[in-house]
């Protein structure tokens, strides 16, 4: 009789450890991980990470607070930046055919900056090292302060300081004045001034800079870019 008691408490321990292995095995299987969906998706409780577009252009980052731009006559506002351009250029034409000469150091002041000046073509153009230095001073003069400088003021961040009005724009958009009237003349100043205050307007209109000497807005060649 002891030894039939002692047989069935051996036959019952071995039955309660077989029935523990087993729930442990099933434990384990129910807590693997589901396979990562097909074709690398992401799960719904894992977001993918993404990565910046390719090919996004950060040449000129717009500031939060310029406005957007409007579509305009493109053949009226250019015969009318012709007309303002031409003024100018008569103006100062013998700064251009002295620049080596009598108004080289002038020229030459605003070159002093000239890795600035490239750096500021590069950024706002599809022009090369080599184009900016290539271009006479005088052209280099005319670039920077009727177009670069601007652009880079607009896109600086600080539109209300430089474009708030046209106090503004005159005092803090155009570089030294004291520079401009002792290099060449009090007159030849007054019609740079003309001709900014024509680039204020248009900036006003369109919120974008104009290029005097490509004929084109800003915007106009980013297009297809």
């Amino acid at each position: 009789m002891k030894k039939l008691s002692a047989l069935v408490l051996a036959l019952s321990l071995i039955f309660s450890l077989s029935a523990c292995g087993n729930k442990e095995k099933n434990s384990t299987v129910h807590t693997q991980s589901p396979p990562a969906p097909q074709g690398g998706a992401a799960s719904p409780s894992t977001p993918a990470l993404t990565t910046p577009s390719q090919g996004v252009s950060t040449t000129a980052p717009i500031a939060d607070n310029i406005p957007s731009v409007p579509e305009y006559d493109s053949e009226a506002i250019n015969a009318e930046a012709a007309v303002a351009f031409d003024r100018f250029s008569n103006a100062i034409q013998h700064v251009e055919s002295n620049e080596n000469d009598k108004y080289g150091f002038f020229l030459r002041s605003y070159d002093t900056y000239f890795e600035t000046h490239v750096a500021s073509y590069l950024k706002f153009t599809d022009g090369t090292r080599e184009e900016w230095e290539s271009k006479s001073l005088y052209e280099r003069f005319l670039w920077y302060n009727t177009y670069l400088r601007i652009l880079e003021n607009l896109y600086m961040g600080e539109y209300d300081h430089f474009f708030g009005s046209e106090s503004d724009f005159l005092n803090n958009c155009l570089g030294s004045k004291s520079l401009f009237v002792n290099g060449v003349g009090q007159a030849e100043y007054d019609e740079y001034v003309e001709l900014m205050l024509w680039q204020y307007e248009f900036i006003k209109d369109y919120a974008t800079v104009y290029n005097f000497m490509t004929g084109q807005s800003y915007q106009e060649s980013q297009i297809g870019e």
